[in-house]
């Protein structure tokens, strides 16, 4: 159906989002920091990143995006802090808002993947 890296230092939204996405039946892998996420980049194509805006030391979400970027790889920025983000942020990256909704998180990812598999 499609795959997405997971990028989330919470560990309970982390576990959460891959539970969900697979029982969607995406192939996912899930990592906590930005660094982990940028090696994963390299070595393995995704269809998706879901990335949380904040993730401590090594990078951001919006670092992430960007990496992802560079790759054709669609972004999802998840955060509760979307007003820190700029105008020019969200026009380049779909943001949802925690907390969250399944239906929401689902609908989006698949607008994404959708959306990259017909460029």
């Amino acid at each position: 159906m499609g795959s997405i890296l997971v990028v989330e230092d919470e560990d309970e939204i982390r576990v959460m989002f891959q539970s969900v996405l697979q029982a969607a039946g995406y192939h996912v892998d899930s990592v906590r920091t930005a660094t982990a996420a940028r090696a994963c980049l390299q070595m393995r194509g995704y269809d998706l990143v879901l990335t949380d805006l904040r993730l401590g030391p090594g990078g951001d979400g919006l670092t992430i995006a960007a990496a992802a970027a560079e790759r054709g790889v669609a972004a999802l920025i998840v955060t509760g802090n979307a007003p820190s983000l700029s105008n020019d942020d969200r026009r380049r990256h779909e943001v949802l808002e925690k907390p969250l909704q399944i239906d929401d998180l689902l609908e989006a990812v698949g607008r994404r993947i959708g959306a990259s598999s017909s460029d």
